[in-house]
């Protein structure tokens, strides 16, 4: 694998050639399309059994990557769903387009979930959106769960560059980050 290129793991799905063009300038030669949905207003009704099951889950979509960029860039699937509950996490598992993504990645947003996300077997990696202060702390235990399992965290750097204070959120929680692996 040639670590002297770039990854980028959570880009739009664009088929403007620019947009690849600008991926090659850049020397980006790994991406990861991002597909998103909203679970935390999903309810946890069960269905009679006559109900057809509708998937929660969408279908990963085709990536249609320019003749010229083929063999310069390599694109892959990224589902990332944000989620309040584990049961919802659970439901998300066992849906049949799940397995097909490259790459899942769970927002959690309270305590309760993001437990179920540190000790889950299914997902690749834990994003945390910075644009305000997390309600909840993550204890060492949970955090060394989950690397254990090869689950990697992730920090949105985008909205530090328009806003001071989500600027000052990202920092801390990086910081948090650091100090629970220590180093490592």
């Amino acid at each position: 694998m040639d670590y002297k290129a770039f990854f980028d793991l959570n880009i739009e799905l664009s088929n403007e050639d620019d947009v690849w063009k600008s991926l090659c300038d850049y020397n980006i030669r790994t991406v990861a399309v991002n597909q998103v949905i909203d679970a935390t207003c999903i309810d946890d009704v069960k269905k009679k059994k006559s109900e057809k099951k509708e998937d929660i889950v969408p279908s990963p979509v085709n990536i249609l990557i320019p003749e010229e960029y083929k063999d310069k860039i390599v694109a892959l699937n990224r589902f990332t769903v944000s989620i309040s509950d584990g049961n919802i996490l659970h439901k998300i598992i066992q849906s049949p387009n799940f397995k097909k993504y490259d790459i899942i990645a769970v927002s959690p947003t309270n305590q309760g979930s993001l437990q179920a996300c540190c000790l889950s077997n299914d997902i690749d990696m834990i994003s945390f959106e910075t644009q305000c202060k997390p309600q909840w702390t993550i204890s060492r235990k949970l955090y060394k769960a989950a690397i254990q399992k090869n689950i990697f965290f992730e920090l949105q750097y985008g909205p530090i560059i328009s806003d001071s204070s989500s600027r000052k959120y990202i920092i801390q929680t990086a910081h948090m980050f650091h100090t629970m692996g220590k180093s490592k």
